[in-house]
């Protein structure tokens, strides 16, 4: 089973949107006491691409970052990120990925920390509860944002890289 991500939300009017995502009184059997302030990501995409020539192959043009998406539990983030979409405010967003270590555990092993971003898009959903296969699926979100910049960071190979759209 995949090890779900786990992220910080920090925003400019709110301050700290992720403390308590994780707790009990939050997602209730689903709360993790080691993470309890940060939201559980069950799923991301981020996604940039260089334009290219059809002709050719060769790029053609400068870098797009696409808007990042991520699947979240409905937690006590909920609330304030909705405010935060509603409102347009400007946020910090980091995300630390877990792996399998190879002594056994788990281990942080990498990062991602997005500054100057803004929601622009929010969606709750859940499936279809009256089907037995939907059974344990719990009530998530899907958000999307844009950034300015961006930090990736694997912390155990010593490896870094960044953008920001004003370079």
């Amino acid at each position: 089973m995949p090890i779900p991500a786990y992220m910080k939300i920090t925003g400019a009017t709110q301050g700290d949107m992720s403390a308590g995502a994780s707790s009990a009184d939050s997602i209730g059997a689903l709360s993790q006491s080691s993470h309890e302030n940060e939201i559980i990501v069950q799923q991301l995409t981020t996604h940039v691409n260089v334009g290219t020539n059809v002709q050719t192959g060769q790029a053609a043009g400068v870098r797009q970052h696409k808007p990042v998406v991520f699947t979240k539990y409905m937690d006590k983030s909920s609330p304030l990120l909705w405010q935060a979409i509603c409102k347009g405010e400007q946020l910090t967003i980091e995300m630390t990925f877990f792996r399998t270590a190879q002594a056994g555990g788990v281990e942080q092993y990498y990062t991602m920390k997005w500054s100057e971003c803004v929601l622009v898009d929010g969606k709750a959903h859940f499936p279809l509860a009256l089907r037995p296969e939907n059974d344990g699926i719990s009530h998530l979100e899907d958000w999307s944002f844009v950034y300015k910049k961006v930090e990736w960071t694997h912390t155990i190979a010593g490896t870094s890289g960044a953008d920001d759209w004003n370079s």
